[in-house]
């Protein structure tokens, strides 16, 4: 019953949903599943990396440190996405991760999940077609962050991450304003500020709950 649970559960991600039962049957054991808390360390820099992460549920944050302290944010790894490619090859974490709400997390140990892409090529080429997306990803925010105003920049990010929502296009944030802030490369006062601008313009209208509603 628990391995059909594990199967059930790999089948949601890309990287797995093309394998047949019998194969998954065969990985399912490599896999554990871990239940992380709000702010739990998930992995630190400078530390052995062991394993290979996929997020099942929940959100994880990845960042570095600057000398001053500040977090440095380099993606949010959402439900069904993983982390630790970087780590795979190199054997030492060169970020921090954190959940950033209660989270549940596949592990599965780096030497395994390498033979695992040895033996199944179509898992090869299913990582490399998502760390392609990533790579297009960070290019376009590395765009942003040297070309746009800071404005300019909050207001592409909120209508590319709003939804509809009762035929309103609406960007809900669970995280802070200061999050926020260190995501798009630049200060809470310069967010704030961005955000007055933005609705003074009509461009968007703050709600309760953490909610922004985007006219564009």
């Amino acid at each position: 019953m628990l391995s059909n649970e594990k199967i059930r559960d790999l089948q949601q991600f890309e990287l797995f949903k093309d394998l047949d039962f019998e194969t998954l049957e065969q990985i399912v054991p490599y896999f554990t599943k871990r239940l992380y808390k709000r702010n739990e360390v998930v992995y630190a820099t400078n530390t052995e990396a062991r394993y290979f992460l996929f997020v099942l549920t929940g959100k994880v944050k990845v960042f570095r440190l600057s000398e001053l302290g500040n977090e440095q944010i380099i993606r949010m790894i959402a439900p069904m996405e993983f982390t630790g490619e970087l780590a795979l090859f190199e054997g030492i974490r060169k970020a921090h991760a954190v959940a950033m709400v209660k989270s549940e997390i596949y592990l599965i140990e780096n030497q395994q999940f390498k033979q695992l892409l040895v033996d199944y090529p179509q898992l090869s080429l299913k990582m490399i077609e998502a760390l392609s997306q990533r790579l297009h990803a960070s290019e376009e925010q590395a765009v942003w962050l040297s070309t746009c105003t800071a404005k300019d920049r909050l207001f592409n990010f909120i209508c590319r991450e709003a939804q509809i929502v009762n035929g309103h296009k609406i960007f809900c944030h669970e995280e802070t304003k200061r999050f926020l802030a260190g995501f798009l490369g630049m200060t809470s006062e310069t967010l704030s500020r961005s955000l007055h601008q933005l609705a003074e313009e009509g461009k968007i209208k703050e709600w309760q709950n953490h909610q922004i509603e985007v006219f564009c």
